[in-house]
């Protein structure tokens, strides 16, 4: 463990990237870098790895009063227990979507703009936000209980992740009532 911690030292200090002191270090007679002539080509720099992406299609949905139609996300993974925008996949179409949301959600809508997409980077993968609004005009029995209806002067203290925050804030500020 002293070594161990010797060589991180050593290199936290004197063996530096863009800097090196070969002429204080205690290994510079047989340093491979130095006899090669090479410190300045080590240590090589990592490949940057691509980033896999993931885009969803998320659906903002505003009734006449201008509340917006917020889910409850799983306790667990990505913004657990916050609330979001309803999350589909990507390539959906406005039809599909309407069967969908009156499927799962027990809620009749109309699709009205389709917007730019957003882009969000986590540490492991790139979150590509595919952001609808459509307009809900009724509902079919009782509407699901992972939806929370959010007056729009309450969106500034839900429970929201960060990038949807902004969309929400955005829209609010220029497009939604």
């Amino acid at each position: 463990q002293a070594y161990t911690q010797g060589l991180m030292d050593l290199g936290a200090t004197v063996c530096t990237r863009t800097q090196p002191n070969c002429a204080v270090c205690p290994v510079n007679v047989t340093c491979v870098a130095r006899s090669a002539r090479s410190i300045d080509k080590l240590p090589t720099p990592r490949p940057v790895r691509e980033r896999p992406v993931q885009a969803r299609t998320l659906l903002v949905l505003q009734d006449e009063g201008g509340a917006v139609f917020l889910e409850l996300r799983p306790p667990s993974g990505i913004w657990g227990g916050l609330l979001s925008l309803p999350e589909f996949e990507a390539e959906i179409s406005d039809q599909s979507l309407v069967h969908e949301v009156n499927a799962r959600f027990g809620l009749h809508i109309v699709v009205t703009e389709t917007l730019g997409e957003i882009r969000h980077e986590f540490t492991h993968y790139t979150y590509l936000m595919r952001p609808r609004l459509a307009r809900v005009t009724g509902t079919v029995g009782v509407a699901s209980s992972l939806l929370r209806c959010v007056a729009s002067d309450a969106l500034q203290t839900a429970p929201l992740p960060a990038p949807v925050r902004r969309l929400l804030q955005h829209l609010m500020d220029t497009v939604l009532m």
